[in-house]
């Protein structure tokens, strides 16, 4: 049985492979990876080809313009329209019938664009997508989002389309999934750097990034490495504070701050700075919410995992401090924890693990359910307290109580609900659940 089910991993694993290798080697999957820059030298002329027939008849050329478009957008997160530019570049060629560029006989190569995101606001994907619109019609589109870290490459023609997070998914074990969704983002945050650089919030999106334009040569390329490309920028843009006057008040304690938290760089990792949305404060706890690994290094690697954490239910969920940050090497970004499970064997272990939402989340709310009910999930209960950190116990709330607060602050890096009656209760998510259960 053990053979049986390696063998179809293993199947299932070459399968996906084979395809990505297939789709990301062709047409305008080869102009995503910058091939369409490569010099004559890099490429194979038709001649050294050994399976050409020396018996069939000369191939005909034909003289043929291409003009190819870059451009890009910026949106906001309801996908108004911010911004838009477009430069176009021309080619000039001589093509033979299959398509192999034999000549260049004059080019206008441009399409770079700069875009500013706005002030205020921060970028949530990036989405890059070629077109090539010839005899051998396709399209690659491959998304990276800033908040989760998460990145795809969706390739489609002749009405056959490839997802490669959807191929992932179907690998036959949980680690394989993991690691073929893995492979994916790094696919796509590859792609997108070799179109898209930044300097802080300006991004420029260049077909000539690797590239001069007064030596383009794009001899022995098929023309189908030449597409059209396009650059979405989403962002969300903050709400306008109101111009109403009103009178403020001083909170008892400080209320949670509604910005991401920016992290200054981190001992042993070097300018690693932290803006992403929902990130955990350094000293906060986090739990997670599916199963995971523990790893000895920001690589993530098979060989540098120290321990699995399964999912558990809410209550018994693993529980870590995050004591810093670090950045794998495409870019994803990872906690620095010690393990907080004072009952297991792990207790107070040091490592990586993602950073992903996914997989991790804070341990305390941070804002106020709409309904303004809380549930006690905690089998032995919780006690409420006259003062912000929990001391002076006032009463004692049974598992399943239904509690109504009135708002919610900070202590330190944790949070407490101030129920209606002006008591503090924990806000620790594995004590207790937002709404009525």
């Amino acid at each position: 049985m053990m053979t049986g089910k390696i063998v179809k991993v293993a199947t299932l694993k070459q399968k996906l492979a084979k395809e990505s290798k297939r789709w990301l080697a062709v047409g305008v999957a080869s102009a995503a990876l910058g091939l369409v820059v490569m010099s004559q030298s890099n490429v194979a002329s038709a001649a050294d080809d050994p399976s050409a027939e020396t018996t069939q008849p000369a191939a005909q050329t034909q003289d043929v313009t291409i003009n190819q478009k870059t451009s890009t957008n910026v949106v906001d997160q309801n996908g108004n329209q911010l911004a838009s530019q477009s430069s176009p570049s021309r080619f000039d060629l001589t093509v033979m019938d299959s398509g192999l560029i034999t000549a260049v006989r004059d080019s206008d190569v441009k399409g770079q664009i700069t875009d500013k995101v706005p002030a205020g606001s921060k970028l949530d994907s990036v989405t890059l997508t070629l077109t090539n619109t010839g005899k051998n019609a396709s399209t690659v589109v491959v998304s990276y989002d800033e908040n989760t870290g998460i990145g795809n490459v969706v390739a489609t023609s002749n009405g056959q389309t490839v997802d490669l997070q959807k191929q992932a998914a179907t690998l036959g074990t949980r680690e394989e999934q993991a690691q073929a969704k893995a492979d994916a983002t790094a696919q796509a945050a590859a792609y997108i750097r070799n179109y898209v650089t930044n300097s802080g919030d300006t991004y420029t999106t260049s077909i000539t990034n690797k590239m001069d334009p007064k030596k383009v040569n794009l001899v022995n390329q098929f023309i189908t490495d030449l597409a059209d490309v396009h650059v979405t920028y989403k962002v969300t843009v903050p709400t306008p504070a109101p111009t109403t006057a009103t009178t403020p008040t001083t909170p008892a304690t400080t209320p949670i701050p509604e910005q991401p938290h920016t992290v200054p760089t981190v001992t042993g990792q070097t300018g690693v700075t932290v803006t992403e949305q929902g990130v955990a404060a350094k000293g906060q706890a986090v739990y997670a919410v599916r199963g995971l690994y523990m790893y000895n290094s920001r690589t993530f690697a098979k060989s540098a995992r120290k321990t699995y954490y399964a999912k558990q239910t809410r209550v018994n969920r693993p529980m870590f401090v995050v004591t810093g940050y670090a950045r794998s090497k495409t870019g994803a970004l990872r906690y620095i924890v010690r393990d907080v499970n004072h009952t297991k064997k792990t207790d107070g272990w040091k490592g990586y693990i993602t950073a992903n939402r996914t997989f991790v989340v804070p341990v305390y709310y941070r804002s106020l359910p709409k309904s303004r009910v809380i549930t006690v999930i905690n089998k032995t209960g919780v006690k409420a307290y006259k003062n912000v950190n929990l001391t002076g116990a006032t009463k004692h709330y049974r598992k399943g109580a239904h509690l109504k607060v009135a708002k919610i602050v900070t202590h330190h890096l944790t949070t407490r609900y101030v129920l209606s009656n002006g008591t503090y209760i924990t806000a620790n998510k594995k004590l207790i659940i937002a709404g009525r259960y």
